[in-house]
């Protein structure tokens, strides 16, 4: 990013200038004159520290590299937060032109209707967005929710039906990756992250987009989930979130604000896609 950029250069200028070399001086000292009213004094007591030009320079300079950095953070912070809300600003605009021209805003690549699986069904291919996975406390962070407009008890509803559809994926996985590693104990223990990668690294199933895109298609029924192997599941699952996760918020929020909450760019998203060459011969 050109703020991160910005940062670097900064940070290296400023300690370059800000480093300076302290000289280490000696002094003379005369042997102590014999006194009858000489005070015995702590040989083991620290000498007052003396500050010399080099060092106060040198502490200038490090305070003013501290506040470089402070600047350039929130200089970095401002910036991201223009850059939200100009494209929420921008998105707004987008449709509001639309539908005062009578046409419709684009879809999203993601956004898939059942022709779409039909075509891709024909490639053997299978598209996917869901929601990437989050700490157990995670919540949207200030920005998030001033750019996509979100009160307080909204942005509640919205963090549920993501963490609900996160939830809905990890129960399609977990149990296909115990089965590869042997261990329901281990497959909960590293997590759903960790257990898609060793679901994907395991699988021998070369049908499995075939199938998938098949089923979103409705080319043939849904299978029984047990029926299914890991590698299937996780596909169908992912494949299926954004249905999910856009009925969810449309029930909270009514059908557009529901569609353009389970698509917005500020919540980020995971995609996955799978398969791609034509589909294998009867």
């Amino acid at each position: 990013m050109t703020g991160r950029d910005f940062f670097a250069a900064g940070l290296g200028a400023a300690l370059t200038l800000g480093v300076v070399g302290i000289r280490a001086q000696c002094a003379t000292v005369d042997p102590p004159r014999k006194s009858s009213h000489a005070v015995a004094r702590d040989e083991t007591a620290p000498a007052p520290e003396t500050l010399t030009h080099d060092d106060e320079a040198w502490r200038a300079a490090n305070a003013s590299l501290a506040e470089t950095v402070k600047l350039t953070q929130r200089r970095l912070e401002q910036n991201e937060a223009e850059k939200l809300s100009l494209k929420s600003a921008l998105q707004v605009a987008q449709r509001k032109l639309l539908a005062a021209s009578g046409g419709a805003p684009p879809r999203n690549e993601f956004d898939l209707t059942t022709d779409d699986w039909k075509e891709l069904a024909k490639e053997g291919k299978v598209k996917a967005r869901y929601p990437c996975w989050h700490d157990a406390d995670w919540h949207l962070n200030p920005d998030q929710v001033k750019s996509l407009g979100l009160s307080p008890d909204d942005t509640t509803t919205v963090e549920k039906a993501f963490s609900s559809e996160q939830a809905h994926i990890a129960a399609a996985i977990q149990p296909g990756c115990a089965k590869i590693l042997g261990s329901a104990d281990l497959a909960s223990k590293l997590g759903p992250a960790v257990c898609a990668a060793v679901i994907s690294q395991s699988s021998k199933s070369s049908g499995a987009a075939q199938m998938v895109a098949n089923i979103k298609a409705g080319i043939v029924s849904m299978p029984a989930p047990d029926s299914l192997d890991p590698m299937s599941a996780m596909m169908l699952a992912q494949a299926s979130a954004m249905e999910r996760l856009n009925a969810d918020l449309s029930g909270s929020f009514g059908p557009e604000e529901g569609h353009r909450l389970a698509f917005a760019d500020e919540m980020g998203s995971c995609t996955s896609s799978w398969g791609g060459g034509p589909p294998p011969k009867p």
